[in-house]
C-alpha cells in the first residue's frame, strides 16, 4: 500500500489470493460439415438429424435459428422446423438429437448456404457460431391440364 503521492514509499504489504479457472467449450456436433436434404418435392418433408454432445465440464445452452442468407431469395424460415429449437446440454452427457425438417412450399434451389445457425452460451459470456451449412435443392412440379 502506498500513500497517494507515493512520497513515503511502501506503507504496508498485503498478500491477495486470487482464484480462477479457465475452461473452453467442448461441443461435438455430428455430422460436423453439412446437411444435405437432396431433392425434395414441394409440400413433402425431408428430415435430417444432428447430434450435439457437451464434452466439457459445465452446462451449455443452445438455440437454433433459421435465416435467409440472400435477401433476393424467397423467405425460407417457414420451410424449416427445428426440434428441439433450444435446450441445455449437460456436461459429459449423452448426445442430444436435434431433428431438422424441411418442407418447402415452392420451388427454390440453394447450394452451400448458411441457413441454420446455433447460438451456444455458458454462464455470462455468449458465443454465437454457425455450426453447419445446409446443402439442399427443392423441386416444385406444376401441371396444367388444357382443354
Amino acid at each position: 500500500v502506498y500513500d497517494v503521492d507515493k512520497i513515503i514509499g511502501i506503507l504496508q504489504t498485503e498478500n491477495i489470493q486470487v482464484y480462477a479457472e479457465a475452461y473452453d467449450v467442448d461441443l461435438k456436433i455430428e455430422p460436423a460439415a453439412s446437411l444435405d436434404f437432396g431433392t425434395i418435392r414441394a409440400n413433402e418433408d425431408a428430415k435430417q438429424q444432428l447430434k450435439l454432445t457437451n464434452k466439457g465440464k459445465y452446462d451449455l445452452a443452445f438455440k437454433f435459428s433459421v435465416g435467409c442468407p440472400n435477401p433476393t431469395l424467397p423467405t425460407i424460415k417457414s420451410m424449416f422446423t427445428v426440434s428441439p429449437q433450444s435446450g441445455t446440454l449437460l456436461p459429459r452427457g449423452k448426445p442430444t438429437a436435434v431433428v431438422i425438417v424441411c418442407r418447402p412450399d415452392k420451388e427454390v434451389s440453394l447450394k452451400e448456404e448458411s441457413i441454420l445457425s446455433c447460438q451456444v452460451s455458458f454462464n455470462d459470456p455468449q458465443m454465437e457460431v454457425t455450426l453447419l451449412k445446409a446443402v439442399w435443392k427443392i423441386l416444385f412440379f406444376y401441371f396444367q391440364i388444357g382443354k
